[in-house]
């Protein structure tokens, strides 16, 4: 059988390929990358927890020099989505459901011009109640978080594995009560991204693609 010496790779030390241009500080990441007419994007999102859209003004951010863009839900195909039933849209569709919930997005030519552009943007809110705690949420009388269900039950599962009956009797000691903890996300180091120039013909001329990852 073969031993790992006589392979050049396997059981081998090797040098990450990008691994000299990353310590050097000459790796390129999607933050480096500014082509001709790249657009810097901002997004306008919800201050309430709970609130009604009654309107959305544009027109102060779209006059503005160097805004190439702005849009709102209106501009959108309001195609929801979501993991347990389709509630999410790419913009927010009526009203918002939660602090930071995606309203407005403008498209301008440096990031200070698309910051300005964002507090032009004039929205009529309605403020609605929130709802705040998951028990107090499955009352009858809780403001609903979607008025188009009966209730703010999203999804009920039941899980049951081995003689629940069995291991409550034979149990020394059973303890019941709530627990709670902080929420959490991942927060991945390695953001995918990619950044592609298009030709006068409307093919691809140059791709980069690069992970902004260390």
């Amino acid at each position: 059988m073969a031993t790992a010496e006589k392979f050049s790779v396997v059981g081998q030390r090797v040098q990450r390929v990008e691994g000299f241009d990353k310590v050097t500080g000459e790796s390129k990441f999607i933050a480096d990358i500014q082509l001709p007419g790249t657009l810097i994007g901002r997004v306008l999102r919800s201050p309430y927890p709970h609130a009604r859209i009654r309107h959305i003004d544009t027109s102060k951010a779209a006059k503005l020099r160097g805004v190439r863009a702005v849009v709102t839900a209106e501009d959108t195909i309001k195609r929801p989505w979501g993991a347990f039933f389709a509630d999410q849209y790419i913009l927010s569709v009526g009203k918002a459901r939660y602090v930071g919930e995606e309203v407005a997005a403008v498209a301008a030519i440096d990031p200070d011009i698309a910051e300005e552009a964002i507090d032009l943007i004039e929205v009529d809110w309605e403020p609605l109640p929130g709802v705040f705690d998951a028990e107090e949420a499955m009352k009858d009388d809780a403001p609903l978080v979607h008025d188009d269900k009966p209730n703010n039950i999203a999804m009920t599962m039941n899980i049951e594995r081995g003689n629940i009956a069995q291991a409550f009797a034979e149990s020394d000691v059973i303890v019941e009560d709530t627990f709670t903890s902080m929420p959490q996300w991942h927060c991945s180091i390695e953001t995918i991204g990619s950044v592609a120039e298009y030709g006068a013909n409307g093919k691809y001329i140059d791709l980069h693609e690069h992970a902004d990852a260390v």
